[in-house]
């Protein structure tokens, strides 16, 4: 879950400097590529849930880490000249990929836990998430004050390994819902 909040938080952190960056977007228009990150995650996080709920996480979480490490690679190496239509796309495809990994992932963890310690799981969860998010903004902090103009590469490169890390750590999640 930590890694999930790595890739999650840092990316709704960073993906509004891209847009002031990469596209000279201000204000309100800054969102736009994390509304296109949530349009994805909007229907895959709820579609995600319920397959997991179904056939187990393992798989779902592989393949939408899988893929998601693709399109966040493909974005570090292509942001400095992705047209912004481009961009929207990618993150929405990013949106739909990751949260076949965030849900799926939360679902079979609270699975493995006894009702009575489902208060102290969310409390743990939460906490590693919000530790992981934190590393994330601390990152991309970090890249901008030392990367100069380049610091959209090596953050969503960073990304895209912390989602291949979700993918190789998808066999320890527990089997198909008993």
């Amino acid at each position: 879950m930590s890694l999930v909040g790595l890739v999650m938080y840092g990316q709704t952190t960073a993906l509004p400097v891209v847009g002031l960056d990469q596209h000279g977007l201000h204000g309100l228009d800054q969102g736009l590529l994390v509304c296109a990150l949530g349009l994805g995650l909007l229907v895959s996080m709820t579609t995600g849930g319920r397959i997991s709920d179904r056939l187990g996480a393992r798989s779902l979480v592989r393949a939408g880490a899988g893929a998601t490490t693709v399109l966040l690679a493909t974005f570090a190496a292509t942001a400095e000249h992705i047209p912004l239509a481009a961009a929207c796309a990618l993150f929405v495809a990013v949106g739909l990929s990751f949260g076949l990994t965030a849900s799926p992932t939360v679902a079979s963890l609270y699975r493995t836990l006894p009702p009575v310690e489902q208060p102290q799981g969310t409390t743990s969860i939460f906490m590693a998430v919000q530790l992981a998010a934190s590393l994330g903004v601390a990152l991309l902090s970090l890249l901008q004050s030392r990367a100069g103009t380049d610091w959209v590469t090596p953050l969503f490169a960073l990304f895209a390994a912390a989602a291949a890390g979700i993918g190789l750590l998808a066999g320890r999640l527990p089997g198909r819902p008993g």
